[in-house]
C-alpha cells in the first residue's frame, strides 16, 4: 500500500486530510541509487511502495518532541512527514505548487 494509501485510510476514518511533504518520507541511499538506475521515479515510489519497513501513525500537536526521544531511546526512528488538517484529501506541497494524492 505504502504512505499514501496508509495515511489515506487515517485520513477517511478520521474525517481529517493530511498535508505531507515527499521530501521527508524517509529513502535510503540504496534506494535512491537503485531510483536512479533504473529511471524510478523515486518520489512516487516512496508514496506507493515501502509499507513493510517504517510503521506509520498519528499523534497530538505538540508531542513530536516527546514522541521522537521514547521512540529513539528504544532504537527506533522517528520521522515527521506532514501534519493532520480539518479539511479533507491528502496534500502535498511541492514545487510544482500544491497537489492531491488519491486517497
Amino acid at each position: 500500500d505504502g504512505v499514501a494509501a496508509d495515511l489515506g485510510h487515517i485520513c477517511t476514518e478520521s474525517g481529517l486530510g493530511a498535508i505531507i511533504e515527499e521530501r521527508m518520507i524517509p529513502t535510503t541511499e540504496k534506494f535512491r541509487e537503485y531510483c536512479k538506475r533504473f529511471h524510478e521515479d523515486s518520489n512516487h515510489l516512496s508514496l506507493h511502495l515501502g509499507e513493510d519497513y517504517v510503521l506509520l501513525g498519528t499523534a497530538v500537536s505538540g508531542s513530536a518532541t516527546n514522541l521522537r526521544a521514547a521512540l529513539e531511546s528504544e532504537g527506533l526512528g522517528f520521522y515527521q512527514i506532514g501534519e493532520m488538517v480539518a479539511e479533507p484529501g491528502l496534500k502535498m506541497p511541492a514545487s510544482q505548487g500544491p497537489s492531491m494524492v488519491g486517497i
